[in-house]
């Protein structure tokens, strides 16, 4: 037969059991599903599938002698799995695989004079690649990129000619080292200055910032022998390929062929600051902090620039809500009864790989401490590869290795989960409803004093970080202020229905926003990225006052709601702009979202429409959104003989195209197996309950916080904070440690709880 494609054979796809856990794992010679032994998931699949035969693949670390152990290879280059890189996750212990074709049912060997007929596919597995390296370890190194700045390079006529770069010094200070050339006048200035005061005096960007010439290459990093150098765009702010470097630098008087590296570059600097950390170990002001282990302490392993994804998911299940719903002290008996309610491959479903989740967060059985060489002890946290894959196979930048924005990511998970809730309907509530809130906004015209109220459907609050751009952390400012520079009054250009009958001209409005109702769980974002001197971007890392509880009945709206008063004129509805609604109905766009564009969004142009759709896209991505369209569509292939249950999931799975869904049913005929189908027609709302949105209670309480490590606005790194047991619990990936002093002030989300939201409501478990 031919060889296999990527195989999971290293971790459960149940549970985080791997093949050093008691028993190892088993890898289903007929579906190639990977389940564990111990927990009995190898006997569950048997039950489900009827699949007979496995391979059981356990690993054993091999004691070595450490004078026997070859040296380790030179890491040379900011890379991983790549020669002169950093290895790949699991390479740095000596291990040892054994196989045995094995009986699914009881564990016991296949006979001796049946193994041959299955040699051939245990050979197949064997050599397979795994899942995990194909999907999220593969190999990557650090890619640098061509932009507009320096591709379109205009380099002065009257340019500068340097010397000898040994005899070259800042034109500004005497400063001989870290030197930037300007490529665009000649002009030679040093480099930044750190936050301890050592580096440069920041004369290369003073020079960017005052004459607007954008790029500049490190001299002491000119090489012959690379034919590279340390190009920096200011405008970018970030390192770049200038791919006419020879030239430029031939233009200012140095030849590259005949240059010598003699300082270490840009990446060379980082990967020894990286070599010198102990990764075991997280620390605050330079201290190592204490690990800690147990349920809710467990540790998620960096799949490759996951830390955002680590993180958020560390905050979401330090709420009540996550922890009750995909952990409920049920142990595994609920990710084993949602496995054989699962119609889809366990890997794939992104409902199932959360109750996972929240087992090896919430059982202990995963958060303790290795003791690795000379009895060091460090964590071993768990790797949610299959959820993390699941969830982002749609998604072109989630599914990547490029870090991505915490904040987003947030709201794409939350519309994730809701898709899965109108599958689950009966067992899985919608998990928006715990995030939503609504906004009652107040347009009031400045001419005819005529308003308008409309409700707006919130998931968080983006806070605004309002202070001076600076270069330190000098400046004070507390949550309330960024509440308050958030939900304040302001002035808009405002088209007038009333006024337009006498005038063309677009007026101005006040316009006012007011919490109608609170959600349960509130995820406030604090813009810390903007744009500084020169038009470019930044990160604010000012710190904020942060109160571990806080009372929103400030921004409350009064008691009659989101209804005018009685002395106020309601303004009539805006009439609907019909070509403009068709250009965007054209543009893909779903007519009920465009109508809201033009009508709630009051966008009179099609830029501002497409804006507002973008800006509002978590709400008009959920499948409820359009409810006639997905009837029609499940009647269509209804028609075609599908049952309706089938239908319905066949949309969700490919993003209710119909096409596909037609694929894809016919590609899962095992779907028509009665027996595992349940049907349902009602779907579990949090409304309601403690878990919903709540009209009274505004008191919250933190729960959690996300940090961005870094000063670029493209790059660096997320941990979080939650609160457990009286102490606040830092998780960088899957190192935890009990913080001394947090970060709060530095965050960059916010996670509050509403102080009513503790009781748990018993939900119904599948039969």
């Amino acid at each position: 037969m031919d060889s296999l494609g990527p195989v999971e054979k290293e971790q459960c796809m149940l549970c985080f059991d791997d093949q050093q856990s008691p028993g190892g794992v088993n890898v289903c010679l007929s579906c190639f599903g990977c389940f564990c032994v111990d927990n009995h998931h190898s006997l569950l699949h048997f039950r489900k599938t009827g699949h007979q035969i496995g391979l059981n693949l356990v690993a054993t670390v091999v004691a070595s002698d450490s004078s026997e152990k070859p040296p380790a290879e030179k890491i040379t280059k900011l890379a991983i799995g790549v020669e002169g890189g950093a290895p790949l996750e699991g390479s740095k212990e000596q291990i040892q695989v054994t196989d045995t074709l094995v009986y699914l049912e009881t564990g016991e060997p296949l006979e001796e004079d049946l193994k041959w007929k299955y040699e051939d596919i245990r050979q197949k597995i064997k050599e397979a690649e795994t899942e995990s390296k194909n999907t999220f370890t593969s190999s990557w190194q650090l890619q640098l990129e061509v932009c507009e700045h320096t591709a379109f390079l205009e380099q002065s006529e009257d340019c500068k000619k340097i010397g000898a770069k040994s005899q070259t010094k800042c034109e500004h200070c005497d400063l001989t080292s870290n030197l930037w050339l300007c490529l665009v006048c000649g002009h030679v200035g040093c480099g930044r200055q750190n936050f301890d005061g050592s580096g440069g005096n920041n004369h290369g960007l003073e020079h960017s910032t005052n004459t607007g010439h954008p790029v500049s290459v490190k001299l002491g990093s000119i090489s012959a022998s690379k034919g590279t150098a340390d190009v920096h765009c200011y405008f970018c702010d970030e390192e770049r390929l200038d791919p006419k470097l020879e030239s430029h630098l031939d233009r200012l008087g140095i030849v590259l062929s005949e240059q010598q590296q003699t300082e270490a570059t840009i990446s060379e600097m980082e990967l020894e600051q990286n070599l010198a950390l102990d990764f075991t170990q997280s620390y605050e002001d330079g201290k190592a902090l204490t690990p800690t282990y147990g349920p809710g302490k467990t540790g998620l392993v960096n799949l490759g620039n996951s830390c955002y994804f680590a993180s958020v998911m560390q905050c979401l299940f330090a709420t009540d809500v996550f922890r009750e719903l995909f952990f409920r002290c049920a142990g595994l008996d609920l990710v084993d009864q949602f496995y054989l309610f699962s119609t889809e491959p366990p890997s794939e479903d992104v409902c199932l790989q959360m109750f996972k989740l929240g087992y090896g967060l919430y059982s202990g059985r995963y958060g303790f401490l290795n003791k690795g060489d000379g009895d060091v002890v460090h964590p071993k946290g768990i790797a949610p590869r299959m959820l993390k894959k699941a969830v982002a196979r749609s998604h072109p930048e989630f599914s990547s290795m490029r870090q991505q924005d915490a904040s987003e990511f947030l709201q794409f998970l939350l519309v994730t989960l809701q898709r899965c809730s109108l599958y689950y309907k009966h067992y899985v509530p919608d998990l928006l409803e715990a995030f939503q809130f609504k906004m009652c906004q107040r347009l009031q015209c400045d001419s005819c004093k005529g308003v308008r109220y409309l409700e707006v459907s919130c998931s968080g609050l983006d806070v605004p970080l309002e202070s001076p751009i600076k270069d330190n952390c000098s400046a004070q400012v507390t949550l309330k202020d960024c509440l308050e520079a958030a939900l304040k009054d302001e002035w808009v250009e405002f088209e007038c229905p009333v006024c337009a009958e006498t005038s063309s001209r677009r007026t101005k409005a006040s316009k006012s926003n007011r919490m109608q109702t609170f959600p349960c769980i509130l995820p406030i974002t604090v813009r810390r990225f903007g744009i500084g001197e020169g038009w470019t971007p930044v990160k604010l890392r000012d710190n904020i006052e942060v109160p571990l509880e806080i009372n929103l009945s400030d921004w409350k709206i009064a008691e009659r709601g989101c209804q005018p008063k009685d002395d106020e004129t309601l303004l009539p509805s805006s009439r609907v702009n019909i070509e403009l609604l068709n250009q965007l109905v054209q543009m893909g766009f779903a007519r009920e979202a465009a109508e809201r564009a033009l009508t709630e969004g009051n966008c009179s142009n099609l830029e501002d429409a497409v804006a507002w759709l973008i800006g509002n896209q978590e709400q008009e991505d959920s499948p409820a959104a359009d409810s006639s369209l997905l009837n029609e569509q499940v009647e269509t292939l209804v028609n075609m003989g599908f049952r309706a249950q089938d239908a319905k999931h066949a949309l969700l799975q490919c993003d209710f195209s119909l096409e596909r869904a037609l694929d894809w049913l016919f590609s899962h005929p095992d779907r028509n197996d009665q027996s595992r189908i349940q049907q349902v027609d009602e779907r579990i709302s949090l409304s309601g309950t403690c878990w919903g949105p709540s009209v009274e209670d505004t008191s919250y309480q933190l729960v959690g916080a996300i940090v961005h490590l870094g000063s670029s606005t493209s790059s660096g790194h997320y941990v979080a904070y939650t609160y457990v047991d009286s102490h606040w619990i830092l998780y960088n990936d899957e190192k935890v440690s009990i913080a001394e002093s947090p970060y709060l002030g530095q965050a960059y989300m916010y996670f509050y709880r509403r102080k009513d939201s503790l009781p748990k409501p018993l939900l119904p478990v599948p039969e």
